[in-house]
């Protein structure tokens, strides 16, 4: 792409100056989302670098195994979830409609799940964590790794996994949505001082043209998130909420990372961030993925 005619100074044109993660001056092309970095020896030829997301710029990286980070990849193996009654008989009516209204819902799912104290030992034993390619950049500073809950060794991540499954069973059945469970889950660690900014699980992809029928496609298969935690000490203090902004009202709210419950909400619609953890955060994630990235049109949101 040439850079021919292009005032970065000027927002008018669709182009602004912003700053990389090292400092660097780079083009931000507001149209696209797209981030490119001008040739010195050609200030005429730019090349994208990255993407704009939420004011800051992610760059590509080059070679990097990341793609299960972001969603892409997910459907491969992913089976439709099993029906679980226990965990189906905790979408009653009125949380079906909180989950409508506002995005999100917490489950109180402590009779079901297995403590915290053994999920995490279980993960801590047997997670092998990495830090994700966006930690250089500032957007979070967690540990991540996705295990295959099949595995012998992961007996609570399965019971875990089995609960969350049912719920998503569930919410296919009263809501006629055909979510798909992916064969690994993410578990996520936060040490003192890990965070990750606001932002969405799924986004619109700004490099994708529209299809013949105008539908925008989405950048990863994410459709709805379930999180629960692996922490049974916690205490306020600690850090490590979970705050998210509702659909309806667009006030932010949080969720203390406490055992015993499940969060789940619409990953394309809920902006949500990870608060600075003060200590020891573990938490486990399954993500509810569809076989297309397509944006469907929501009916108005009911009133309460």
């Amino acid at each position: 792409m040439s850079s021919e005619d292009v005032d970065a100074t000027d927002g008018d044109n669709g182009w602004h100056e912003v700053v990389g993660p090292n400092g660097e001056a780079l083009l931000h092309e507001t149209s696209t989302g797209l981030v490119y970095e001008q040739d010195e020896d050609d200030p005429e030829s730019v090349s994208e670098v990255g993407r704009w997301v939420d004011g800051l710029v992610l760059i590509h990286e080059e070679g990097s195994d990341s793609e299960l980070d972001h969603g892409e990849g997910e459907l491969e193996g992913a089976v439709p979830p099993q029906p679980h009654a226990a965990s189906a008989a905790l979408l009653t009516p009125a949380v079906m409609h909180e989950l409508r209204i506002h995005g999100l819902v917490v489950l109180d799912a402590s009779a079901l799940l297995p403590p915290a104290d053994r999920l995490r030992s279980e993960l801590q034993a047997a997670a092998e964590l990495e830090v994700t390619p966006e930690e250089k950049y500032g957007v979070r500073r967690d540990k991540v790794c996705f295990v295959d809950y099949k595995e012998t060794q992961f007996e609570e991540v399965r019971r875990c996994v089995r609960v969350m499954a049912g719920v998503m069973h569930a919410m296919n059945e009263l809501q006629g949505t055909s979510f798909l469970l992916p064969e690994r889950a993410q578990a996520a660690l936060y040490t003192s001082g890990a965070f990750y900014v606001p932002h969405l699980d799924n986004v619109l992809d700004s490099d994708a043209d529209e299809d013949e029928e105008n539908i925008a496609r989405f950048v990863n298969p994410r459709a709805v998130t379930l999180i629960t935690y692996a922490n049974a000490k916690w205490r306020v203090g600690d850090g490590g909420e979970l705050r998210w902004w509702s659909c309806k009202d667009g006030q932010p709210r949080e969720v203390a990372p406490r055992g015993g419950q499940v969060v789940v909400f619409d990953s394309k619609r809920v902006r949500h961030e990870v608060i600075a953890a003060h200590a020891p955060r573990w938490a486990l994630t399954v993500w509810g993925v569809t076989d297309d990235h397509e944006e469907e049109d929501e009916e108005e949101d009911e009133e309460e």
